[in-house]
């Protein structure tokens, strides 16, 4: 199995079980509501590690061949501190290092440098589980104050208080998050962070930024996979009223078609657990619709399956065509990048 096969295995082995918990009795299709929009970022991007063009007939492609036996390459400490060293202790490389080593004492000096981050505050309240309420609701707030148009912390705060048995107070937050055009999960800054640190360990900058890609943590599939949950059991139409179904299938809808956009779908899972997600929402669309799209989604998952088990990158893989299929993954997604990376490879 080869690096991408084994990417590919994993997503789907997590993809598989979000259908189970996610997956319709009766699938439906898209509404006449626009999907929300995909306009990224509205915080100023921080200083990243330069992604330099690598040189192509260079490639080593040290690790490809880890993969197959599902070991990520890890940076050394040392190897991490000289990252920081060269590199500087921002928001994103320190969350870098972190997401490397699992060391709180990182995320701990992030928080203390960097209270005001974005990234940061996304990291805090995804890898922090058991921290206390009032310190995820002090985080919450913030990050809701500084990236105000990411739909992202309104997100977290609807399952946490799906969690906490506050259904209509979580309704709400998620019903705010689809109002916020902007959303974005870091993914550019977190991937080209931990591409530098990868090349601090020696590799080149292709296989770097292709391990970077991969190895991105992608904790918000969680989040809305229990917020789909939550609103699924407000569907029950033994003890819910006849508005409140309504509105649950509304929030769930829109909410499976935000994860189908590029930034949500950049890995394959995002777009599987999106399509879920949509499926479950749609019983509030008329019945034709449902139909309509209903076929539409599964033919799109036929389509991954074929393509996961068609396309793969391996050693001998055209450099060149791993560079642009990189590049696709970021701005377009992984589906769009699997269905061009087919095409050169008939």
């Amino acid at each position: 199995m080869n690096l991408r096969r084994l990417a590919i295995f994993l997503c789907i082995v997590i993809a598989i079980i979000a259908w189970s918990l996610l997956s319709p009795g009766t699938p439906v299709p898209i509404t006449e509501a626009a999907p929300p929009t995909e306009s990224g970022n509205t915080q100023p991007a921080e200083s990243s590690p330069k992604n330099t063009q690598p040189t192509l007939s260079k490639v080593e492609w040290k690790h490809i061949r880890a993969f197959e036996t599902g070991v990520v390459p890890q940076a050394t400490l040392a190897e991490c501190e000289r990252f920081l060293a060269k590199n500087g202790e921002t928001p994103a490389n320190l969350i870098a290092v972190f997401d490397q080593t699992g060391d709180r004492k990182w995320l701990e000096r992030a928080l203390a440098a960097f209270p005001d981050s974005p990234i940061v505050l996304f990291s805090a309240l995804t890898e922090s589980p058991d921290a206390p309420p009032e310190q995820l609701a002090a985080w919450l707030e913030k990050f809701k104050t500084v990236d105000p148009n990411n739909p992202v912390p309104w997100l977290i705060a609807a399952n946490s208080l799906f969690k906490q048995d506050r259904p209509a107070e979580a309704m709400e937050q998620a019903s705010a998050a689809l109002d916020r055009p902007a959303f974005y999960t870091y993914s550019t800054e977190r991937s080209a962070a931990a591409q530098a640190l990868y090349e601090e360990s020696g590799l080149h900058p292709l296989e770097a930024e292709l391990l970077g890609t991969m190895a991105l943590r992608m904790p918000l599939v969680g989040v809305a996979m229990g917020i789909s949950k939550g609103l699924q059991l407000l569907k029950a139409p033994e003890t819910a009223e006849a508005s409140t179904i309504a509105e649950a299938g509304r929030i769930q809808y829109n909410l499976g078609r935000m994860f189908q956009t590029p930034e949500a779908s950049r890995l394959i899972i995002g777009q599987l657990v999106g399509v879920a997600i949509e499926t479950k929402g749609l019983t509030s669309r008329p019945p034709d619709f449902q139909t309509m799209r209903t076929a539409q989604l599964e033919a799109q998952k036929a389509e991954i399956k074929t393509l996961t088990q068609a396309v793969q990158i391996t050693d001998s893989s055209d450099e060149k065509q791993v560079a642009e299929y990189l590049r696709r993954l970021r701005t377009e997604g992984e589906l769009s990048a699997l269905r061009w990376l087919k095409s050169q490879q008939k």
